[in-house]
């Protein structure tokens, strides 16, 4: 009797085993039939880029025909690509950093990859212009722009790790955007930066502090050979009363794609 007891508890716990197996290979727990949990997403959803029916928002104003949109994006601090607009010239062009990588607080890098002609950033990247937050005015008259981006907050980063900060410049007035990479430093823009745009250079500097970076459009022998500063300015807020268009990048959190789809593709190895 005792014999036959334990053989009964050892095929009951087989049979066990044998339905947890079937199930965790299921692709949904009722999901078929329109209810119930899907299965936990797969960690490498990470290396998946996103592709969304999310209506372009307008992020930042230069005047009446000069604009940015944010499109393709799952929120507002998530994905996404920019666009520069000149409704005169008939000109759209996108101008985010997506070869941007990400490093998260622990260190861990999520890399960003080009797919096919689309270059469509990883789900979880924020993009590098969104990431911006401090203040930006365009004054140049000659059609030159610069568009700054934050490079990587990783509390961790400092010059050994290729941290740099940048902006995405164009001097043919957005047809064509390059990176003008200024300084390797972990000391990435802030809400206090201020970012203003002259015609043969962008500034630098800071709401509350003395001091102004001069970065001329063009490259010197490397990122700061001629990268001046100026210690003994600091910036005038009056200016800003004049301003009739924007002076910082926004974007309406409530407006959400109805529709994400996540894009599995061929990984590029770090060393090509």
């Amino acid at each position: 009797m005792k014999d036959k007891t334990l053989i009964t508890l050892a095929c009951v716990s087989v049979l066990f085993i044998i339905g947890l197996i079937i199930l965790s290979n299921l692709p949904t727990v009722g999901g078929s039939f329109g209810y119930g949990m899907p299965r936990p997403a797969k960690s490498d959803n990470d290396d998946r880029v996103v592709v969304t029916n999310a209506p372009p928002q307008i992020v930042y104003r230069i005047d009446d025909h000069r604009f940015l949109t944010l499109e393709n994006y799952i929120a507002c601090d998530k994905s996404g690509q920019i666009y520069y607009h000149d409704t005169l010239l008939g000109i759209k062009t996108r101008i985010d950093t997506v070869n941007r990588d990400h490093r998260k607080d622990d260190g861990t890098v999520l890399k960003n990859y080009y797919v096919g002609d689309e270059q469509i950033q990883l789900k979880d990247i924020e993009n590098g212009i969104m990431a911006y937050k401090g203040m930006l005015l365009h004054d140049a008259t000659n059609g030159a722009l610069a568009f700054p981006y934050v490079n990587n907050t990783w509390r961790g980063c400092d010059n050994n790790r290729g941290c740099y900060q940048g902006a995405m410049v164009s001097i043919d007035k957005g047809k064509t955007f390059y990176d003008r990479t200024y300084e390797k430093s972990s000391n990435y823009p802030h809400d206090g930066t201020v970012f203003t745009v002259g015609n043969n250079a962008f500034f630098r500097g800071d709401e509350y502090d003395y001091g102004v970076k001069i970065i001329p459009f063009i490259y010197g022998k490397g990122f700061t050979h001629n990268v001046t500063e100026n210690r003994r300015v600091k910036f005038d807020k009056e200016t800003l009363k004049d301003r009739k268009y924007d002076i910082r990048l926004h974007c309406d959190s409530a407006i959400k794609p109805t529709k994400i789809r996540f894009v599995k593709f061929k990984k590029v190895p770090e060393d090509e």
